[in-house]
């Protein structure tokens, strides 16, 4: 039946199957990222027919991901193979992130591949690029061989790349000395984009210093990471690159420029200015750490005291701030010790319109407590929740049948009583789970489109695993 679909539009769906989606393929690493990408198995559907093949071998090595010192090696081979000399798939790649194995492999299959256009980590001088992606976890280039080497092979090849337009960091990515007078040499640079991080950590010398004496760069765009901007710092940096400095991402990036020069600290500032509910918000979420729902153990033991003394403060100061600041108080509590906690779950209990308020439930791993602490309100706004907080399963009968509650990141001990697998329909948001069962409370396997969206999972105890349908 499928032999009788046009080639253009067989060439089309196969395509959309087989090439990887540009978030997967730019996406930054974390912990997770290994756990959570397993490898595809999408090209099988090339043996469908011969016509298949031949129309899905172009899009199938579009673009690639290598993880691993084994897997270049792999795709090394088979890109040099001249055995079948009809056979060259290099020749589609135009996409390629190489995460491991640094080395000839990785020679080979730049060399093989000429008509690549995004290269996430590149090497070498020979590659056109347009748009390179740098990536480091926890600035772990500082601390490898291979890290050091790639950064004096990027620094090396910079001022050849005559096509790179653009550079994107990764939030802990960290410029090492010998990247930073290429940058200032890279002919067709326009647009780099960093977080406060890969901004502030400077081993030696200063990156948007090296970026300002670039004449063709137009854009620095530093993204918000783990803390707010330092606007204050930044008019103090490099003339020339305070001209091109931008600030935030999409709809609020803004440029350096336009802040106001002027000192933030008044000794006398006067009346409040005459803001719309709207704007206050954004200033109150920034002022209590409620825009950081990734929240931390270091945030935690940094803010906990003080923006507690903030949030009431803010309650305190008049009426409309009182109105604004109940979501700031209970969005992300911070709760020092166990009777705040306890006082914390008895208001949200007794009052459903503040726990519809709370976004994030989180102690850090150290805290432990005598008693497990069960909430039972409608916490449908929660979206990370720590295994101090006995949420799960019993926050779905607030739910309607049908709906789904906003809950993405999850560790749960499960209590005891039974429970089916009817419980998880409403919590199809998940994306990182991890379930304690100490009594095997779980009756069911759990149904494979449970949680559509889940990247990491985490089980212990009573045979849990074997709960989870395996895949076929």
């Amino acid at each position: 039946m499928t032999e009788t679909i046009p080639n253009e539009l067989l060439e089309a769906i196969l395509f959309h199957a087989l090439t990887i989606p540009t978030a997967v393929f730019e996406a930054w690493r974390t912990h997770h990222t290994f756990c959570g990408s397993p490898r595809s198995g999408v090209s099988s559907i090339l043996l469908v027919s011969k016509r298949w093949h031949t129309l899905g071998t172009s899009p199938l090595y579009e673009s690639a991901i290598l993880r691993t010192s084994a897997q270049v090696q792999a795709f090394a081979q088979t890109l040099t193979d001249r055995k079948d000399k009809q056979r060259t798939p290099g020749r589609y790649l135009r996409r390629l992130r190489i995460e491991g194995g640094f080395g000839g492999a990785a020679i080979n299959v730049l060399t093989a591949a000429p008509g690549i256009t995004t290269l996430y980590l590149g090497t070498l001088k020979k590659v056109s690029l347009k748009h390179l992606l740098l990536d480091s976890v926890d600035g772990g280039l500082l601390s490898t061989t291979m890290g050091i080497n790639l950064s004096k092979a990027v620094a090396g090849a910079l001022p050849h790349w005559k096509q790179l337009k653009r550079i994107d960091t990764s939030p802990r990515f960290i410029f090492l000395p010998e990247m930073l007078p290429a940058l200032t040499k890279a002919p067709a640079l326009e647009v780099i984009t960093m977080s406060n991080y890969t901004m502030t950590v400077n081993i030696d010398g200063n990156i948007l210093a090296a970026l300002g004496k670039n004449a063709s760069v137009q854009v620095i765009q530093i993204r918000h990471s783990d803390t707010s901007t330092p606007i204050k710092l930044l008019q103090h940096v490099d003339h020339f690159a305070k001209t091109k400095l931008y600030v935030g991402v999409g709809k609020d990036m803004v440029k350096l420029t336009d802040f106001p020069e002027m000192e933030p600290v008044k000794e006398d500032p006067g009346p409040l200015p005459d803001l719309p509910d709207k704007i206050w918000d954004r200033i109150l979420d920034y002022a209590t750490h409620v825009d950081n729902r990734e929240m931390d153990d270091t945030l935690f033991r940094l803010s906990r005291p003080s923006m507690n003394r903030t949030r009431k403060a803010i309650l305190l100061l008049n009426k409309r701030f009182s109105r604004l600041g109940l979501r700031h108080m209970y969005s992300i509590p911070h709760l020092a010790r166990e009777y705040n906690v306890d006082a914390f779950i008895t208001v949200i209990e007794d009052n459903h319109n503040l726990s519809r308020l709370v976004r994030v439930l989180y102690l850090p791993e150290a805290i432990a407590f005598d008693q497990r602490k069960y909430i039972v309100a409608p916490l449908t706004n929660l979206e990370k929740v720590s295994k101090h907080f006995l949420v799960f399963p019993d926050m779905a009968q607030f739910v309607q049948e049908g709906e789904t509650l906003s809950l993405q990141h999850a560790s749960q001990w499960l209590g005891e009583g039974l429970i089916d697998s009817t419980f998880f329909k409403p919590f199809a948001s998940l994306r990182i789970l991890a379930l304690y069962d100490r009594y095997g409370t779980i009756t069911e396997e759990i149904p494979r489109d449970a949680f559509p969206k889940l990247e990491s999972l985490d089980v212990w105890g009573w045979d849990l695993i074997d709960k989870f349908t395996p895949a076929e």
